[in-house]
C-alpha cells in the first residue's frame, strides 16, 4: 500500500537521485573490452553470494518454518478453542511476523508483483473488514483453495491478526468464542500463509534440500492449482532465483545492476516506513492505516524493517558485516569511510527514533514529538543509501 504526497522534500529527493546517478556515471570503473565486465565485478560477486546465502534464503527459511508452526498451533486451537491454545497461536503469529519484516529490504523478485505477488498476498493492509464479514456471513466453503483466490485485503498476516488479537492481546475466546466459520477461515488462511512462505523460499532456494513438509506443501499447491514450481522455474530460466541473482540473468543486465537492486530494496523499505507506515496514519490520524494495529506490533515491525536494511548492508544476519559485503565494498572505495559512517549512524538513529515513539503506536498517533523525528530518520537512511551509487 502506497501513499504519495509531493513536497519540497520529495523534490529534493528526486534531484539528489538524478545527481547521484550522474555522479555515479562519472566515477564508474572503466569497463573491460570483454562483455562489459567491470573492475568491481569480483567484489560484486562475493557480496551477492553472501547476501543471498546468508541473508535472503535463511530469512525466508526461518519464516517458512515458523509459518508451519503457526499453522500447527491453529489446528490445535480450532480442535479445542480455548484461551491457552489461542495464546500459543498469538505467540506463533508474532514469531512468524518477525522474519517477514526482516525480509522487507528484498521485496523484489519472487516477492514482487512481477514475481509471485507474495508481498501483496500476505501483507496487504488495511484489512478489509466489510469484505471479510461478508465471507463469514456467507455460505461459500472457506477452504484453502477458496482463500488462496481471495483478494489481498482478506488473507495473510493481518486477517489472521484480526482473528487472534484484540487491543494488543490474544482475544478472550472463552468469553466471546469465534464462530465455526471464523475457525474455518482461521485454519484455511493459516495454511495459505504457510504455502506463500514455502513459495517464496522455494523460488529463491530452488528444489535442492526440500524437506518432506516442503514437498508435501508444493504438491498440495499444485493439486489445488495455486502454484506449479516447475512451471515457475521454467519461466525464470534458471534452477532458482538465487542463481538468477548471482549470475545476473534476466531481468538483470549486469552484476552492478544486481547490487543496485540490493541498494534500491533498502531504500524502498526505508521510504515505506517513513511515508506509509509512519507518516500516513500520523497525518491522517487514522488507526486503520496502522500496520499490525490489532496486535500492537507496529513499532516492532518498523524496527525489524530497519534491521532488514542493516542485514542487507552487512550481507549477514549476525549484526556484524561479512568479510565480503556491501559495507566492505563501500569501505574499499575512496570517500567510502564517510558514506559508511553516515549509513551506520542513520541505521542506529532510525532504530532509536522509532523506539522513542509512545507504545502502542495505534493509540498514540498524536505523538508528533516522537513520530516526526522517526519519519525524518528513516528518510535520512534512504538518502544515505543513495550515496552508495556514487561509488559504483
Amino acid at each position: 500500500m502506497s501513499f504519495y504526497r509531493f513536497s519540497m522534500k520529495m523534490f529534493m529527493a528526486c534531484f539528489l537521485s538524478v545527481a547521484a546517478i550522474a555522479c555515479s556515471d562519472s566515477v564508474k570503473d572503466d569497463d573491460d573490452d570483454d562483455g562489459g565486465i567491470t573492475n568491481n565485478d569480483a567484489a560484486y560477486t562475493a557480496l551477492i553470494d553472501n547476501y543471498v546465502d546468508d541473508v535472503v534464503i535463511p530469512t525466508y527459511a526461518d519464516m517458512k518454518d515458523k509459518a508451519e508452526v503457526l499453522m500447527d498451533k491453529i489446528v490445535t486451537f480450532t480442535a479445542n478453542p480455548n484461551n491457552v491454545n489461542l495464546r500459543a497461536v498469538a505467540n506463533a503469529w508474532l514469531d512468524v511476523r518477525a522474519p517477514w519484516e526482516l525480509s522487507e529490504a528484498f521485496l523484489y523478485g519472487p516477492c514482487g508483483e512481477n514475481g509471485l505477488n507474495i508481498d501483496p498476498n500476505i501483507d496487504t493492509w488495511p484489512f478489509d473488514m466489510v469484505a471479510f464479514l461478508a465471507k463469514i456471513e456467507g455460505t461459500d466453503p472457506l477452504t484453502v483453495k477458496a482463500i488462496s483466490g481471495y483478494e489481498e485485503t482478506t488473507r495473510g498476516y493481518h486477517t489472521l491478526e484480526y482473528l487472534v488479537f484484540k487491543d494488543g492481546s490474544p482475544k478472550d475466546v472463552e468469553a466471546e468464542p469465534l464462530s465455526e466459520r471464523e475457525l474455518q477461515y482461521l485454519e484455511s488462511a493459516a495454511t495459505v500463509l504457510y504455502y506463500d512462505c514455502v513459495r517464496v523460499w522455494a523460488a529463491w532456494n530452488g528444489l535442492a534440500g526440500l524437506s518432506q513438509a516442503d514437498q508435501d506443501a508444493i504438491a498440495e499447491m499444485e493439486q489445488i492449482g495455486y502454484w506449479d514450481v516447475e512451471d515457475y522455474l521454467t519461466r525464470i530460466g534458471t534452477d532458482s532465483y538465487a542463481t538468477t541473482f548471482k549470475t545476473a540473468k534476466r531481468p538483470y543486465t549486469s552484476l552492478e545492476n544486481v547490487v543496485e537492486e540490493i541498494i534500491d530494496g533498502c531504500r524502498d523499505i526505508a521510504t515505506e516506513v517513513a511515508e506509509t507506515k509512519l507518516q500516513s496514519p500520523y497525518v491522517e490520524q487514522d488507526v486503520t492505516l496502522v500496520e499490525s494495529h490489532y496486535a500492537y506490533n507496529s513499532l516492532v515491525d518498523f524496527v525489524n524493517n530497519v534491521i532488514s536494511i542493516e542485514n542487507s548492508y552487512n550481507c549477514s544476519r549476525t549484526g556484524s558485516a561479512a568479510t565480503n559485503s556491501l559495507r566492505s565494498f563501500v569501505l574499499s572505495k575512496d570517500g567510502g569511510d564517510a558514506i559508511d559512517e553516515e549509513i551506520m549512524d542513520a541505521i542506529t538513529n532510525a532504530k532509536e527514533k522509532i523506539n522513542k515513539i509512545t507504545y502502542p503506536f495505534t493509540n498514540n498517533l498524536q505523538d508528533g514529538t516522537n513520530i516526526e523525528p522517526a519519519i525524518e530518520a528513516c528518510s535520512d537512511l534512504d538518502a544515505a543509501f543513495l550515496k552508495i551509487k556514487t561509488l559504483m
